[in-house]
């Protein structure tokens, strides 16, 4: 496997380009349910002093688990968005 100056990993056997994802929460939309940090806490933390969750692990982790994060905020200020 390598890797080129774009980020994206390239996968000599199958040509197939990934690129790689950037977990984001929107600090100024988040409002602090907590939702994201119970179904990913691997992902995802709560700051008590400014009652907001943010992104523990940037880089992602079970892809799975941070797509249903995103479908379950009320606010909508999670993203996954490519490098």
């Amino acid at each position: 496997m390598k890797c080129c100056p774009s980020y994206a990993t390239i996968n000599m056997y199958s040509e197939r380009i990934t690129r790689m994802k950037q977990v984001e929460i929107d600090q100024d939309e988040c409002i602090g349910c907590g939702a994201c940090v119970e179904l990913c806490p691997d992902i995802f933390a709560f700051n008590d002093d400014e009652n907001k969750a943010y992104v523990t692990t940037p880089e992602g982790g079970d892809q799975d688990c941070i797509d249903e994060a995103i479908a379950s905020c009320p606010a909508s200020c999670i993203s996954n968005k490519e490098a």
